[in-house]
């Protein structure tokens, strides 16, 4: 029913939890494992992610959805929006 939409999508928002990267920071890469810093919507976060060739979807040609070890989700909505050197960090790992 229309009066639960608000309560079902609030509830969607706490369990599938997405930011919005919007800036990267730093990244470090040790065997196969990507430790990320980044400036999200939600504000500066760190996560891990294992292989990222195997943690990140692409949804579009420039829009990539990255998946950390604890199952949170970190999109990117376009690549190429990003600051020169998010591309950078962003593609020495792709």
């Amino acid at each position: 029913p229309e009066e639960s939409r608000p309560l079902v999508h609030e509830e969607l928002d706490k369990r599938y939890l997405t930011a919005e990267v919007q800036k990267i920071v730093a990244l470090q890469n040790e065997y196969g494992v990507t430790y990320w810093t980044v400036e999200t919507d939600r504000g500066r976060r760190e996560f891990v992610a294992k292989s990222v060739a195997e943690n990140a979807q692409w949804l579009s040609e420039t829009r990539l959805m990255i998946f950390d070890v604890d199952g949170n989700r970190f999109e990117v909505p376009d690549m190429k929006a990003l600051d020169r050197k998010s591309q950078d960090l962003l593609g020495s790992v792709l």
